[in-house]
């Protein structure tokens, strides 16, 4: 029987654990379509996690994001939730 993931940071690096290489996000950047694979943007949720961390950001804290529609968005959202 599979345990339920514990929560959305922990399946996001399951994921990326599973098939690393497989394309997890597509988003426009000058008039072409480019993509992430998972094993990336757990890279940039992982890096941007430890920055939240050294600048003192703590479990229970508020965290408001400010963006446009766009990948930075859910990696920040995944780096806080990390």
């Amino acid at each position: 029987m599979n345990t339920p993931p514990q929560n959305l940071a922990f399946l996001l690096q399951e994921t990326a654990r599973r098939v690393p290489g497989k394309k997890a996000l597509f988003h426009k950047d000058d008039q072409k379509y480019r993509s992430l694979d998972w094993a990336e943007v757990q890279r940039r949720v992982d890096t941007l996690a430890s920055f939240f961390l050294e600048q003192g950001v703590k479990p229970g804290d508020r965290v408001a994001i400010l963006s446009e529609n766009r990948p930075e968005w859910l990696i920040t959202d995944f780096a806080v939730l990390s």
